[in-house]
């Protein structure tokens, strides 16, 4: 069923859309704070809640899309701006947060890819370490990334009383 006012209900539907990226920005940000300093302990809570973010912008992209088929529309920019030139006075309202939008998605992407090398940069460094302890016990696997032992017969583990 389409909406009494349809391009009101898609400057919404985007508003709404714009509200989860930012949220989503914050939490990034956040993100790359705690990697930054090294710690480790609030990474599992915000990847939670990156991914809450994720799915609520997933379920806002597929609304602002049915909405613009709804009108005759692609659910894409190209439809978007066909959308506006139809949309008379309101035509800048739903240019101007489209604009918000698409530099909102790039900031969280620029931030969410920031985060990803600097992860990758952590995990380097471990892997640098777990190669130097190993090449210290004369190539014994006595360290592994999980702190086990690998390859050897079983045994008391480190650290095992």
């Amino acid at each position: 069923m389409m909406p009494l006012d349809p391009v009101g209900a898609l400057i919404e539907e985007m508003n709404l859309e714009l509200m989860h990226l930012r949220q989503m920005a914050a939490v990034l940000e956040e993100e790359q704070r705690e990697l930054v300093a090294g710690r480790t302990d609030r990474l599992d809570s915000l990847a939670t809640e990156k991914v809450r973010q994720s799915r609520a912008l997933e379920l806002f992209a597929a609304g602002r899309e049915a909405l613009l088929r709804a009108q005759g529309y692609e659910g894409t920019f190209a439809g978007l701006a066909e959308c506006a030139d139809a949309a008379g006075a309101r035509s800048r309202c739903l240019l101007d947060t489209w604009t918000e939008l698409a530099r909102a998605g790039i900031e969280a992407r620029h931030l969410n890819e920031q985060n990803g090398a600097l992860i990758g940069m952590r995990l380097a460094s471990v892997d640098g370490r777990l190669a130097h302890l190993q090449v210290a016990s004369g190539g014994a696997r006595i360290y592994d990334a999980d702190g086990r032992t690998r390859g050897e017969p079983a045994r008391r583990e480190l650290g095992q009383v």
